[in-house]
């Protein structure tokens, strides 16, 4: 294996959820790609990071000083989602279920962030002080800092007499009871609704 090759493996695995065998496949497949196709994708990879800005009112990416959520005035102004990274924000917007705005702190308390934390959270508190917002939605990762933040952040804003909300947490769908951990199971039967 090339010099060149083992570099490029070598980035592949410092990306999220990439171990040195998937890595190696999707250098492979990269291998067998059109060389004009492996241009496109460099340079739309380039592009996407040279043009990456952050949205001045959410935090989100955007490629303009605000992004296209928080222009879209067919949003719900009076809800507001709390999540940890864009990438959540995405990833939430693929539901197609929620249609208020969002915030992004950026990290957890517990992260190595916790500068860019501090910065957002007065920020999110002026939000929360200033706009008319009946809900705010906690979406934060269901872990032991996710949930620390979640607490921290109903601390600082139950003040503020908003209804604050946290997501539901259990089971993914299609998946089964055996392959689940007990406090999955416990944050399963705590948050369940009654059936209409």
């Amino acid at each position: 294996m090339n010099e060149d090759f083992k570099r490029v493996l070598k980035f592949l695995e410092k990306l999220p959820g990439i171990g040195k065998r998937s890595a190696q496949r999707i250098g492979f497949a990269l291998l067998k790609m059109k060389e004009e196709e492996i241009k496109e994708f460099v340079a739309s990879l380039i592009n996407s990071r040279v043009n990456l800005k952050i949205c001045q009112e959410c935090f989100n990416y955007s490629k303009e000083k605000s992004c296209k959520i928080c222009q879209d005035e067919s949003r719900d102004k009076s809800l507001l989602c709390i999540v940890e990274e864009p990438e959540h924000l995405f990833y939430l917007e693929t539901a197609k279920i929620y249609h208020g705005k969002y915030f992004v702190l950026g990290g957890l308390l517990t992260s190595e962030k916790e500068g860019i934390m501090k910065e957002r959270i007065e920020k999110l508190v002026k939000k929360v002080n200033d706009d008319n917002l009946k809900e705010i939605i906690i979406a934060l990762n269901p872990t032991t800092e996710g949930e620390a933040t979640a607490h921290y952040l109903y601390d600082i804003l139950k003040e503020y007499n908003k209804k604050i909300t946290r997501i539901a947490l259990g089971l993914p769908f299609g998946s089964s009871l055996e392959l689940a951990d007990p406090i999955t199971i416990a944050k399963a039967i705590e948050g369940r609704k009654e059936l209409i």
